[in-house]
Order: C-alpha cells, then structure tokens, then sequence
C-alpha cells in the first residue's frame, strides 16, 4: 500500500482512537476492491456509488466512501479531512460496525484536468 494510503489510514485511526474507538486493520482484499473501483471510476468518466459494494465474501457488511480533488497529488489529509466533515462520509468511517478497512487511489482526466479519487471500503 502506498504512503497516502498509510497516512489516511492512520489519520483515519487517530480520530477514531479519540473518539474512543478501535483501530481499523489494513486489509488487501479491500485494498484491492477500493483500487478496482477508483480506476473503473476514472476509466468510465463517472464518480458515484455503484448499486453493490464488490468485496470479499469474508465480509458480512460493507461501506463506501469516495472523494475527488483536482490535481495529481493524493492530498491524503485534505481527503480525510473532507470525509470528516461530512456526516454521511463520518458516520461509515466511525461505525463500529466495521473493522477492516482499504484505501484505492487512482488519477486520471477528468473534464477540467487531472483529478485524483479516493474510494475508501471497510467491511466488518
């Protein structure tokens, strides 16, 4: 896993640690769904949540969360920063729920220049 994605994941777990909550682990195979999803995503020209979360059967449940900025830099804390401020976005990435967690990055063109996404998937 790169270093933005490190460095999200232990912003990610500091917050949760102050919250009062457990840490998430890195897993590979969310690692490897969320990377899927940010290049299809770049490829196809969309940003969005697809109608199904595709992760490893290991995991009971799934969530999401997704981001896009300008630029080619990964930006990780401008990324976590954006997630916690929005309640839908914090709401999975606090849950209890999930213990696992993945990072995929991907760059590409978007309609006004390069963009970079985001696609977080954590799974309990």
């Amino acid at each position: 896993m790169a270093n933005a994605q490190r460095d999200a994941i232990d912003q990610l777990n500091s917050i949760r640690a102050a919250n009062g909550l457990s840490q998430l682990g890195m897993s590979r195979s969310l690692h490897r769904s969320a990377t899927r999803y940010a290049r299809r995503m770049i490829s196809s020209g969309y940003f969005g949540h697809s109608s199904r979360i595709a992760v490893g059967s290991r995991f009971g449940r799934a969530g999401e969360t997704l981001a896009m900025h300008s630029g080619w830099d990964a930006l990780p804390t401008k990324t976590v920063t954006s997630w916690m401020s929005s309640a839908s976005h914090r709401a999975v990435l606090m849950s209890t729920r999930y213990r696992w967690i993945g990072l995929g990055i991907a760059r590409g063109r978007g309609p006004s220049g390069p963009v970079t996404v985001w696609v977080a998937h954590v799974g309990g």
